[in-house]
Order: C-alpha cells, then structure tokens, then sequence
C-alpha cells in the first residue's frame, strides 16, 4: 500500500490519530491525504475515485470526522448509499471510528426498525447513513422538521456515485439533494465516492449539476490491478460415459486442484452444482434447506 506522511496526519482528531496508530497506519494513502484539505475546510465539493477497497471511506470520513470533533460533537453527516448491504457494512466500519469520538452512527434502511431513528429525531448528530428510497421517505414523512434534523448538516457523502450517472434512481438523488438544500437555505458540501471512470466530468457534473468545473476531483493513481481470464475447454469423453456428469467431474477436480488452500467465490448456475462442486450430496435438497447447507 502506497502511503504519504501527510501534514493532514497532525490536523487529524486526536482520538482518531490513534485509531491509525492502533490500526498499524504508517501514513495516509495519496488520494486520502489529497481529499483532506478540500473536505475539512468544507467549502468545496469533491469527487474521489479509486478502485474498490482503496480507502476511499477513509479519505471522506477522516476530515469530516474531525469537522465534527472540532464542534464538539455537534454536526451532522449524511451518507447515501445504493444499498442496504453497503449501509450494513459502512456502519460497521464507521461505528470502529465513531466510537472514539464519542459520535452516533445511525443505519436508516427498510430493514432497520425505528428505535435508532427516533434517537436520532430526538438529537439529531452524528453519521445518518441512508438509501435515496428512504430519504424520500424521511422528506414525505418529516418534511416540516426538515430545518430541526439537518439544521447542523456538515456534508452530504455519496458512495457508489458512478452508480447513480445516467439512471431515474440517480435523478431522483439529484432532486433530494436539491430539495434538501432548498429546505435549509443555504449550500451543503457533497462528496462523490466513485470507481474510476474515463471521464470523470460525469462525475463531477452529476454531483453538482451545471458546476462540475468547480468541483474538485480527486483520481487515485495508485497501483493498478490486471484482470486475469483463463477459459478451459472441456470436451465429451470418447467411452460414450455420461458426458454432463463426466463434464462436472472435470470441472470440481480442476477446481479442487487450483483453488485448494485459499479461499475464492465459485458462481454455478444452480444450487444442486454448487452442492455437487462443493463435495456436498445434491440429494440434501429433498432432505433439507438448501440455505442450511455450509461449507
């Protein structure tokens, strides 16, 4: 991992200077270290793209985080994500920050039941992390309390932000940012975390549509990963043996052999082969479920 000693490090809250040194971080990565400055002064959108697992999370939250200590806790963070899974997993992840700081973090999905939320509406601080379906519900619901809720707003974070480029589900999130701001009068810095893309004006124009030359763009040039694609022909035997199973023999033998000792994703096309692959007898779908099955 390419890392940069940074002065940002020193600016950094205290309690999450020693997150790092806990977590063994010699330095911040360049495009964290880059995106620290733009998002901790807070005047300036910014888009940060980088492959997936490259810290991205870390190069938004680490200086917003510290907005937030630096107003003694009092502050708002908004994170819209796709997905339900995504908000599960950042939660987690937040939560380790957050916790030092003394900060709630606050999953808000269809799946989550209304006891964080009404904390949430009671003292509204912390990191809010949400699905654009769920913020349309939220302005449906409390659109009165708008102004109470975010009144304290710091930044609005989007993961995913590629996702949403060229899609009704990402001018719905454009017309919620929109509103959002409308409610509270005033301009609310929005943070795009995106993969790569080959122009990255889409990006930026996305985000705050009509301004992309003002946003800042942050492009990770760290090290590039190869995509390595290997196809094997597996041919009928010539005994006249029963070619499918003769086939999926092949198969979970080469697969036994390259992957063993490591731990890989394997897509079949449907359960029974994930059972047979797997070594497992496909005659326990018809004794138990399926789902119940681990390996």
């Amino acid at each position: 991992m390419a890392v940069t000693d940074s002065p940002a490090l020193s600016l950094l809250a205290p309690p999450l200077q020693r997150w790092l040194w806990e977590q063994g971080w010699s330095g911040l990565r360049p495009a964290q270290a880059e995106a620290f400055a733009p998002i901790l002064e807070g005047r300036q959108d910014v888009v940060i793209a980088a492959a997936t697992a490259s810290g991205k999370t870390e190069a938004a939250f680490l200086p917003l985080l510290t907005r937030l200590w630096n107003s003694d806790g009092q502050g708002v963070v908004l994170y819209v994500a796709p997905m339900k899974a995504l908000i599960n997993d950042q939660y987690e992840r937040l939560s380790l920050l957050c916790e030092r700081l003394d900060l709630p973090v606050y999953p808000w999905h269809g799946d989550i039941g209304e006891a964080p939320r009404k904390r949430f509406v009671v003292e509204p601080r912390g990191v809010v992390l949400i699905t654009p379906e769920s913020l349309e519900s939220l302005f449906f619901r409390r659109g009165a309390e708008l102004r109470h809720l975010f009144g304290l707003l710091e930044a609005v974070v989007v993961d995913e932000l590629h996702g949403f480029i060229g899609c009704e589900r990402g001018r719905q999130l454009q017309s919620l940012l929109h509103r959002l701001e409308e409610a509270l009068g005033r301009r609310v810095q929005r943070i795009g975390l995106s993969a790569t893309l080959g122009d990255m004006g889409m990006a930026a124009d996305f985000l705050r549509l009509g301004e992309a030359d003002d946003i800042c763009l942050i492009v990770s040039e760290a090290e590039t990963k190869s995509l390595r694609l290997l196809v094997t022909a597996v041919t009928q035997p010539p005994d006249g043996s029963n070619a499918a199973d003769a086939a999926h023999t092949t198969i979970a033998a080469s697969l036994f052999k390259r992957l063993r000792d490591a731990n890989y994703l394997i897509f079949p096309n449907s359960t029974g082969m994930a059972l047979t692959l797997s070594g497992t007898d496909p005659s326990l779908l018809t004794k138990a479920d399926p789902s119940s099955v681990t390996h």
